[in-house]
């Protein structure tokens, strides 16, 4: 969805460059539907895209030179549909208990926190050494923390950057606008689940690779014509072939599971998401002695984690080590007694102990928790069809 949207992101912006330029009435408002219909579709695909209207707006004010309010008619329309859709997603979260508490506890360092990110994404952007799928970000404590205020002193150096390139020829200032506008949904001003991660990059980079490719074109004006060519050619080889090279390096990092999640171990040795991961890999494999050791290190790291508790609880089971794996899904059922997967867990040891009545008992209480989880539903299934309660059987398979 990441990709989709972006395309359509990209198409509805360009498509409002040609309406902008076109002189002809009918082309005219012909480029302005469009624009807006690819708009919708990038909203439907995701909901960040909902940052649009203020960058044609942004548009306007650098490049045509229109003060903020002059440029407001003709983006109502943008304007309604980011509004409708945000509305919608924050009510569907609200609604669907989505909605994660601010990380640290507050929006206060939360912010503290995204500052810091801010300018990890722009260091990873000019060197891409050290990406993965899963970035463990620290919750500074204090305004004062060095990391924050290197971070806070970079921020306002760009600022100030982009200030004088305001009153200017206004380039580095749209880019820079575009890199922290199509950032903003994000930086958890509204909270998500994630602090970081590389694919919400996608669109603000576009920012970071035109500013490369301006630097490439003043290169490209040494003189004599000698030095241009040379120039061009180094700078185009190094940085492309840099760039190459790296991504050839993260293909065979993200070969497999496994692989993926081991490289990401040695960057974050107390991520329990690896440990469970490689676990997760392994009992995949039908190697579970290798699983069980990654679920017992991952919960070694984070006791009270219950998706590894009931991984290693499952792993035990298929071991028929009944009593330990009936031990850690209860383990986890008192951590989180609203926890579907653990109650569904817990009577798959029942089943497979031929407890039936018992499994029975917590299948049912985990669908009545979470009515959406598959597996309870399934395994009840399974149930009745011992029974030859044939109807019933295929009414839970159904769900």
């Amino acid at each position: 969805k990441n990709v989709l949207s972006t395309f359509f992101f990209l198409s509805s912006y360009l498509t409002y460059l040609y309406y902008i330029n076109e002189e002809k009435r009918v082309r005219k408002r012909g480029f302005y539907v469009i624009a807006l219909l690819l708009f919708l579709l990038a909203l439907f695909t995701k909901v960040s895209a909902v940052v649009l209207p203020i960058l044609l707006m942004l548009y306007d004010f650098c490049f045509l030179r229109k003060k903020w309010w002059n440029s407001l008619h003709d983006k109502m329309p943008f304007l309604l549909l980011s509004i409708i859709f945000s509305v919608i997603t924050v009510w569907v979260y609200h609604s669907g208990q989505y909605l994660v508490d601010y990380h640290g506890g507050s929006f206060y360092f939360n912010t503290l926190a995204m500052g810091n990110v801010i300018i990890e994404y722009i260091i990873y952007l000019i060197a891409p050494f050290y990406l993965d799928n899963y970035y463990i970000t620290p919750i500074p404590k204090s305004l004062f923390e060095t990391q924050v205020m290197l971070s806070l002193a970079a921020i306002l150096m760009l600022s100030f950057l982009a200030w004088i390139s305001l009153r200017k020829s206004r380039i580095f200032f749209f880019w820079f606008g575009w890199f922290g506008i199509t950032l903003l949904p994000m930086l958890n001003i509204v909270p998500i689940a994630i602090l970081r991660a590389d694919r919400y990059m996608y669109l603000p980079a576009i920012g970071f690779y035109y500013l490369i490719s301006l630097g490439i074109a003043k290169i490209c004006e040494i003189k004599p014509r000698l030095y241009y060519y040379t120039a061009c050619f180094l700078s185009i080889v190094v940085i492309a072939g840099s760039y190459s090279f790296l991504t050839i390096g993260r293909s065979k990092i993200w070969k497999d599971t496994n692989t993926l999640w081991l490289d990401n171990l040695k960057k974050f040795p107390t991520n329990s998401r690896a440990f469970s991961g490689i676990g997760g890999y392994f009992f995949e494999q039908g190697e579970l002695d290798k699983a069980i050791t990654y679920f017992k290190n991952g919960l070694l790291v984070d006791p009270q984690n219950i998706p590894l508790l009931n991984s290693l609880s499952k792993a035990y089971r298929i071991n028929k080590m009944y009593d330990k794996a009936e031990d850690l899904s209860l383990q986890a059922i008192q951590l989180d007694p609203n926890d579907s997967d653990s109650y569904n867990s817990l009577g798959a040891i029942y089943y497979d102990k031929g407890e039936m009545e018992k499994a029975e008992q917590y299948f049912t209480k985990a669908i009545r928790i979470n009515p959406k989880n598959w597996s309870p539903h399934t395994n009840m299934g399974v149930i009745y069809f011992k029974k030859r309660l044939f109807d019933e059987a295929i009414q839970e398979f159904e769900k």
